[in-house]
């Protein structure tokens, strides 16, 4: 019976979903041992595996697009269980971070990754945008790596919000949480300074914050050029 099963599994099928869930319980183990850095892997990860399932089957599925927009996606998600998690008391701890995990493997299962419809090579406009993408990203991210906390505005309002968040599991204010949030779980997840979380997350999101406006202007006007001014 159980030869027979293995016989019948359609191992090309599920080759890519194999290959996504294995890394996401390798990141997984990350968290758990607290490894530096981990955070920002599993924030990528998890929101690539999102871009791919929101954009499938829409001209946007393609690689740069969901490379470039994986850390909203996994973002969004983490604040939208915490905010909900919060509207009921249940204090925000570290095992939040594992529901998208179980959830997306659960997906990967019932659906698995087919690249057929996948647009791997970028076009001149994919290729412009990964070209802003490194600059930006090095100019407002790498910049401030030796830097422990923000200096340019409110660090102190902020990481107090976060680690108010970080302390206490509960958020108990309405001030646009979601950044205090991240760096919250982000503290959970591997020990490093809530301030430094404020100063990275800040400036990785201004630093791709081009993309999706680059996607709408270019879904609305339905014009690539123009959306690249």
């Amino acid at each position: 019976m159980k030869s027979k099963l293995l016989r019948d599994f359609d191992y090309k099928k599920y080759f890519l979903s194999i290959v996504c869930g294995t890394i996401l319980i390798s990141i997984n183990i990350l968290l758990l041992f607290r490894m530096q850095y981990s955070f920002y892997f599993y924030l990528f990860f998890i929101g690539g595996i999102l871009a791919y399932y929101i954009f499938d089957k829409t001209k946007c599925l393609k690689l740069w697009i969901i490379l470039t927009t994986s850390l909203f996606w996994s973002s969004a998600l983490l604040i939208l269980l915490s905010g909900l998690l919060a509207t009921f008391s249940i204090p925000i701890r570290s095992w939040v971070l594992y529901i998208p995990s179980i959830l997306l493997i659960s997906v990967l299962i019932k659906y698995p990754i087919d690249i057929k419809g996948l647009e791997i090579r970028p076009k001149l406009d994919g290729l412009v945008m990964i070209g802003f993408t490194v600059i930006s990203f090095i100019s407002h991210v790498l910049s401030v790596r030796g830097f422990v906390a923000p200096i340019l505005h409110d660090p102190i309002s902020h990481a107090t919000w976060a680690k108010q968040i970080y302390d206490t599991g509960l958020i108990n204010y309405f001030y646009s949480p979601g950044l205090h949030i991240l760096a919250a779980l982000g503290k959970m997840a591997d020990g490093v300074y809530i301030s430094k979380y404020i100063l990275i997350i800040t400036n990785i999101f201004n630093a791709l914050i081009f993309v999706p406006v680059y996607l709408f202007i270019r879904s609305y006007f339905k014009d690539k050029k123009f959306a690249l001014l």
